[in-house]
């Protein structure tokens, strides 16, 4: 649950479009169902059904409601194959869970709500080309306050997840993705905590400050400090030259609008990261 140090995960809500055709996001709540023991809740976004120019003159201008009916028709079929299609996928893993249906134009109100309740919520990377998909990842880390998980589109699997970098900056953003990564850290097989610009309190709450608290955790985490100009290019050339794959940071250190206006490493990172990236607010 959100604001607990969790060490393990046993409550998982992933979050897909239904028109998306890859699965990366559901593939990796699979995964780590299995290796938690944990339920996987599906939230699908269901875009508004609208019948086509085709449809209309097929079945006459004055025939609404048959064309209301057909879409409906049409809507009730999708939703139990996408349903039979979710449970399959989990069952590949050994894993289990339920599923729902939400609109799309709703879903940066109720899936914050949901995703309060979850242990750990995964959702597809947004994209530069749907401010729907950036919307509802501002939604999720703003307004849910909760633990996400954004999942490259295409991503190879099996993913381990077990090659973890964490961008640290002291921030209590990215002391509280630290804390809400714990389990995945934990079974991560090699750690590297990368400090960008200067924590404030210093060694206080420093790289090897933060390393000193992994050990307590029986985590060892290698140290190093990355003097860059863009600190998001800066962690994903990181990320990339250690072969990561996985990544830790927290979200939004400055306001969104300043973010928005000026390309901050949150939204960067949200565009263009190759690797599953673990985020907290």
């Amino acid at each position: 649950m959100v604001g607990a140090i969790m060490m393990a995960l046993k409550d998982i809500l992933v979050i897909e479009p239904s028109e998306r055709a890859d699965s990366s996001a559901l593939n990796v709540a699979a995964f780590l169902a299995s290796r938690f023991h944990a339920r996987v809740h599906g939230l699908c976004l269901v875009a508004p059904a609208i019948p086509s120019v085709a449809e209309c003159f097929a079945l006459g201008a004055e025939a609404e409601a048959e064309v209301m009916q057909h879409l409906e028709l049409r809507e009730g079929e999708a939703a139990e194959a996408e349903e039979k299609a979710f449970k399959a996928r989990l069952l590949q893993y050994g894993a289990s869970g339920d599923w729902a249906r939400i609109p799309a134009e709703e879903a940066e109100d109720l899936a914050p709500l949901r995703a309060r309740l979850a242990d750990l919520t995964i959702v597809p990377r947004p994209d530069r080309l749907d401010p729907h998909g950036m919307r509802l990842a501002d939604a999720l880390l703003l307004r849910a306050s909760a633990p996400t998980l954004f999942i490259p589109p295409a991503l190879a699997m099996p993913v381990a997840l077990d090659r973890a970098v964490i961008a640290w900056n002291g921030s209590r953003e990215a002391a509280r993705a630290v804390s809400d990564a714990l389990p995945l850290l934990k079974r991560a097989g090699t750690v590297r905590i990368v400090t960008f610009g200067r924590p404030p309190g210093n060694s206080l709450c420093g790289g090897a400050a933060l390393g000193a608290r992994l050990r307590q955790h029986d985590i060892t985490a290698e140290v190093r400090h990355a003097d860059v100009h863009d600190a998001g290019k800066g962690i994903l050339d990181i990320c990339d030259a250690s072969g990561a794959n996985l990544l830790v940071m927290g979200a939004y250190g400055h306001s969104r609008r300043i973010e928005a206006t000026f390309g901050g490493t949150t939204r960067h990172v949200l565009l263009n990261a190759p690797l599953p990236v673990f985020m907290s607010h």
